[in-house]
């Protein structure tokens, strides 16, 4: 298909569409001895990979990790920040060769440790100051 049919599909469309493509790949996988094998399964990954663009565009995830401001950071509640830590190393590790890259990255994670170790002690302080209560005499 047109990457313009694909554009007109929605997301669950797109999820049966590729669904289709898997069982399409699998079934190619199983019969290695065609005589195209390696045209067709190229092909078929090839627009797997465009149904997959098409896709990831339609839901729209917003800004990658590395795009995030400090404001942004800020933001994020205690398991969208452990999720940005964890994206952010993923990010310094796999292009850490790249010094400007590799700054950013240090730098995001700096700042986001130093905000979450900031929530979770506020979040430990409001239980603690939840459980302080002082019992009542009953005489």
């Amino acid at each position: 298909m047109e990457k313009k049919i694909l554009m007109g599909m929605s997301v669950e469309e797109l999820n049966k569409e590729l669904k289709r493509v898997s069982s399409l790949k699998c079934n190619l996988k199983k019969r290695k001895g065609v005589v195209n094998y390696d045209e067709e399964l190229k092909n078929i990954l090839s627009y797997e990979d465009e149904v997959k663009e098409v896709k990831y565009s339609l839901m729209n995830k917003g800004k990658s990790y590395f795009e995030f401001s400090f404001e942004d950071i800020e933001k994020l509640n205690i398991d969208e920040l452990v999720r940005f830590r964890k994206g952010v190393s993923s990010k310094k590790c796999l292009d850490g060769n790249d010094i400007e890259i590799f700054d950013r990255c240090e730098e995001l994670l700096e700042y986001s440790k130093k905000v979450l170790d900031e929530k979770r002690n506020k979040e430990e302080k409001d239980l603690i100051s939840k459980n302080n209560y002082m019992p009542i005499n009953v005489s």
